[in-house]
């Protein structure tokens, strides 16, 4: 059960980390995720040595939790000084996010009883 609490929070930052690579690889700079996901290895490398002797499977789940977390933040990072946008753009979400959803989610919708009534 421990393993499982501990995996469940690393899942937020591996989902975040794989939308932050998105980010970048759609500003053409790949090279960034790159770099976070070899520090992201480094990290987990290095504790997968010093944790599993001392708390054993748990250490895996709790290397792989820091490896993303670091991960995440490195990119977290670079794209908060490439796009030069503030911590707080980067995680508040804003009323034109808002509306775009909206939008998007109405076209969706739309779309899709489009569809329903066409067959």
């Amino acid at each position: 059960v421990p393993i499982s609490y501990v995996l469940i929070l690393s899942s937020i930052f591996a989902n975040m980390k794989y939308l932050y690579t998105e980010v970048l690889r759609g500003l053409e700079l790949p090279k960034h995720p790159m770099f976070a996901e070899l520090l992201g290895l480094v990290v987990s490398g290095m504790l997968f040595f010093m944790l599993i002797p001392l708390i054993g499977v748990v250490g895996v789940a709790v290397a792989s939790l820091v490896g993303y977390f670091a991960t995440f933040v490195f990119l977290f990072h670079r794209i908060g000084k490439l796009l030069s946008l503030s911590i707080t753009d980067l995680i508040i979400p804003q009323l034109g996010d808002a509306i775009y959803i909206y939008n998007k989610s109405l076209q969706l919708l739309k779309s899709t009883f489009r569809k329903i009534h066409i067959h």
